[in-house]
Order: C-alpha cells, then sequence, then structure tokens
C-alpha cells in the first residue's frame, strides 16, 4: 500500500514516502481533458484507499478533471461500478448503456 505524502518528481512521476515511485501514463491528462471539452462525464474509478488515491491524483494536478471519484477498498471493480452507474443514470435523468461507457 502507498504511504502518504507523496513528493512529485516531475509531470508524471510521484514518488510515495517509503520510495515507490507511480508514474502517470503520458498522454492520461491529455484524455482527461479531451474528454472533459466534449462534455464527458469523468470518474475515476478504483479499489484503493480513497484518500490514498485521490492525495495521487492531486499530485499529478489531475484530479480536478474528474466529475467524480469512485474508490473503495475492495477489488469488486465490477459491484462498485454497477453501484455508480446506477448514480449517473439518476444524475443524467436518462438511460445510460454500458455501451456508452469508455473504460
Amino acid at each position: 500500500m502507498l504511504k502518504l505524502p507523496f513528493i512529485k518528481v516531475n509531470e508524471y512521476e510521484i514518488i510515495d514516502s517509503s520510495g515507490v515511485r507511480v508514474r502517470l501514463v503520458r498522454e492520461t491528462k491529455k484524455f482527461l481533458i479531451w474528454a472533459r471539452n466534449k462534455g464527458l462525464y469523468v470518474a475515476s474509478l478504483s479499489w484503493n484507499i480513497r484518500n490514498i488515491a485521490l492525495e495521487a491524483l492531486k499530485a499529478f494536478n489531475i484530479q480536478h478533471l474528474f466529475n467524480d471519484h469512485y474508490v473503495e477498498p475492495h477489488p469488486h471493480k465490477g459491484i462498485t461500478m454497477k453501484k455508480h452507474w446506477r448514480k449517473i443514470q439518476i444524475i443524467f435523468r436518462e438511460r445510460i448503456r454500458l455501451c456508452q461507457i469508455i473504460y
């Protein structure tokens, strides 16, 4: 498990307090900006510890590019995704098919 605080090495790499390096795929930020500019709803889905995951996104300065974060500390992403998929349908007041979601 990653340990806070994070130290930013550069735009694409951070290190946690125990020396573990975390790298961001270079095109990630560009893709997130593109998606938001297209009006897409962008959410993170993770089975990490919420505060640690959010701190990593902050360290990379990309947390603001997401509409929401679905972070729960278990490996059952399908359950988390289904629960939040229902929430998104309520937010948008329309049925959203799974094929309309980019993973």
